[in-house]
C-alpha cells in the first residue's frame, strides 16, 4: 500500500509540475581541455520539478586530439538566487556522463585503449543565464571533470528557445 501511495504522488507531483514550465530546447558549443576539443551539441530544459532547480540533459560531439568524443551528460542545476549581475542569473550544479571515446589513429593505438570505448563521468558545473528575448536565454558554463573519464574542463557557451 506504501508504494502505491508513494508512486501515486511522484505521478501527481511530476503531472502537476511538468505543466508549471514549457520545455526549452537549444545548440550549445565550447572547448574542452585534456582531450583538446572543439564540441557542438544540443540540450534540453525539462520542465522544472522544483522552481529553482532544472533538469538539464544534453548531447555532445567533440572533435580534435586523435578522437571524437560522444558525450551524453544528465546535469542538473540549481540557481543561485542571491547571485544575479548585470541580468545574469548564476546557478550550480552536475551529473553523470555516458562518453564515448572514438579514437582517431592512423598507427597503433595507445596501450590499453580500443578504438572506441565507452566510461561512465562525473562533472560539476558553474553557469550564468540570461533573457535575451521574450523567448530565448543565453548562457555561458565552467564545467569541471570529477572523473578521469569525462574531460578536465570544458568551458561552454548556448542557447535555449523556449
Amino acid at each position: 500500500m506504501r508504494k502505491h501511495l508513494l508512486v501515486a504522488t511522484l505521478i501527481l507531483v511530476i503531472a502537476t509540475t511538468a505543466t508549471a514550465s514549457p520545455l526549452a530546447f537549444g545548440p550549445r558549443a565550447g572547448l574542452s581541455f585534456n582531450p583538446d576539443q572543439f564540441f557542438v551539441g544540443g540540450h534540453a530544459n525539462l520542465p522544472d520539478m522544483i522552481p529553482i532547480v532544472k533538469l538539464k540533459p544534453s548531447v555532445e560531439v567533440g572533435f580534435g586530439d586523435n578522437l571524437k568524443l560522444f558525450a551524453f551528460n544528465f546535469e542538473a542545476t540549481y540557481d543561485l538566487e542571491g547571485v544575479v549581475y548585470e541580468g545574469f542569473q548564476g546557478y550550480v550544479g552536475g551529473g553523470p556522463s555516458i562518453n564515448i571515446w572514438k579514437w582517431d589513429f592512423d598507427g597503433p593505438l595507445p596501450a590499453g585503449h580500443d578504438e572506441t570505448e565507452t566510461e561512465f563521468g562525473l562533472s560539476a558545473l558553474f553557469g550564468a543565464r540570461r533573457d535575451i528575448g521574450v523567448t530565448q536565454s543565453m548562457f555561458f558554463e565552467f564545467k569541471l571533470g570529477l572523473t578521469d573519464e569525462t574531460p578536465d574542463m570544458k568551458l561552454v557557451a548556448g542557447l535555449t528557445f523556449f
